[in-house]
């Protein structure tokens, strides 16, 4: 008997170590596949970001950027990134789309880290727009030449627009702001007005417009005009008939306005200007609107004669949810309460000119009203209509 429980006792001993056995094999299977799948990518990453910057302050600034979600994502998708395409250089990162679109979901707590940390690593910078994450600064001043030795162009480039952005760049003033962003765009082959082409010129405005203020504007931001024609932008100085300054003013209480509109004329009467003013909005949807109004030119040649629909654009404005936000923004102007030259915005340089803080919002009484705060009144309002 005693023998029998004996074998009993060996038999069980010899299942359990064998459940065991299998049990190790089983896991050590599962880890090897995530050790394949995810400790790879990870390892790999963590390679390239130390060749760029050795030693426990890599590690230790990889700790704290780990801490915010939309970072762990981006984390993530870099590590795709250069199992897919490799990666000699951090800068590349700044050509691929998925991870562009990551950082635009950035808040502004982890575009502060990613600037504060994995900026110093050598990840492309990001364009920031009054606090909010645009996209990649891919293609600036002294980084374009270094990122890209053939850049992409997604689009066919028309001859008319490579002519027009020649005889722009020759009329602008020497070393201007827009002459040098053009330049530059040439340089680096930005001719179209493609999507990528577009967000080319709103990062550079963001980047180096970012102290550009009206009286700049005023001095070189355009061609200066006697009449305003339908479908054209137009800049200018303007003071409401509420204004408290000026003796021939009457002092009424009247809304909020902007005493330097940027806009696009729509409709003209003999004392009035019907015009949407792009600076009621956030930059952002700046340059969403503009992009849908492409559809609404008479040709993207973006010469001297390219020009929007404007009595077609007019009643799309009003039926059209999609273009709530030129609702919103749609304005009047007397031309005898401009108080500047009219400047016309040419065609090549309406990319630029929307991203640039040339706005100043005015009461009645003539204090100044945050911008922040008439952009939200703005989006608040575009919801209901």
């Amino acid at each position: 008997m005693a023998e029998i429980v004996k074998k009993s006792a060996v038999s069980d001993n010899y299942q359990t170590a064998v459940i065991a056995s299998r049990e190790a094999y089983r896991k050590s299977i599962v880890q090897k596949r995530y050790d394949k799948f995810f400790k790879k990518e990870e390892a790999e990453a963590a390679d390239v970001i130390t060749d760029k910057m050795s030693g426990g302050k890599t590690l230790a600034i990889l700790a704290v950027a780990q801490r915010y979600p939309g970072i762990r994502l981006f984390f993530g998708r870099v590590a795709k990134f250069i199992l897919k395409k490799g990666l000699r250089n951090l800068d590349k990162m700044a050509l691929d789309k998925e991870l562009e679109k990551t950082v635009m979901k950035f808040n502004k707590s982890e575009a502060t880290v990613y600037t504060n940390t994995l900026g110093k690593l050598g990840f492309p910078r990001l364009a920031l727009a009054r606090g909010r994450v645009m996209g990649f600064l891919q293609e600036t001043v002294d980084a374009a030449t270094k990122l890209v030795k053939k850049p992409r162009v997604t689009h066919k480039i028309s001859k008319g627009v490579k002519e027009a952005l020649d005889k722009h760049i020759d009329f602008l003033a020497e070393e201007s702001f827009f002459q040098k962003a053009h330049t530059i765009a040439k340089q680096n082959n930005v001719i179209s007005r493609s999507p990528r082409a577009r967000e080319w010129y709103h990062d550079y405005a963001a980047e180096y417009g970012v102290n550009y203020r009206s009286g700049q504007m005023l001095r070189g931001g355009g061609k200066r005009i006697s009449d305003i024609k339908l479908g054209r932008m137009y800049f200018f100085r303007y003071q409401s008939q509420s204004s408290a300054s000026g003796r021939d003013i009457i002092k009424t209480k009247d809304e909020i306005y902007d005493a330097f509109p940027l806009i696009f004329c729509l409709a003209e009467h003999p004392n009035l200007i019907e015009a949407f003013n792009f600076h009621y909005i956030e930059p952002a949807l700046r340059a969403r609107l503009l992009g849908k109004m492409f559809m609404y030119l008479n040709n993207e040649d973006f010469n001297n004669k390219t020009k929007l629909f404007a009595t077609k654009f007019k009643k799309v404005i009003q039926d059209n949810r999609l273009f709530r936000h030129a609702k919103v923004s749609y304005r009047t102007y007397k031309p005898g309460r401009i108080r500047s030259k009219i400047l016309e915005v040419h065609p090549l340089d309406w990319e630029l000119a929307i991203m640039l803080p040339t706005e100043r919002f005015i009461t009645p009484d003539g204090a100044r009203v945050s911008s922040k705060k008439i952009w939200f009144q703005s989006k608040k309002l575009a919801k209901v209509i």
